[in-house]
């Protein structure tokens, strides 16, 4: 995966993309597909609309569930463009 390096260069952080708006099965590529989402939208709003998205997961029993069948990804590409 060459984007992988991009990953790295980017502080770690308690919650992002994948935690959200993944799904309990979703693959590492797909992980990396949302890292490089974050990194190319990277912002002060961004995080604070990650932080208030992962705390109501929290309270969402859906979040926990795989993704819905007859899917391959937990994104659409359309929403992987925006």
């Amino acid at each position: 995966m060459p984007a992988f390096r991009l990953r790295l260069q980017v502080k770690a952080g308690l919650t992002g993309y994948a935690q959200v708006y993944g799904k309990y099965n979703t693959d590492p590529y797909e992980k990396l597909e949302f890292d490089l989402l974050y990194i190319n939208h990277m912002g002060v709003l961004t995080d604070l609309q990650l932080m208030f998205a992962t705390f109501a997961i929290l309270f969402l029993p859906e979040s926990t569930e795989g993704i819905e069948e007859g899917r391959t990804a937990a994104l659409d590409e359309e929403e992987l463009e925006k």
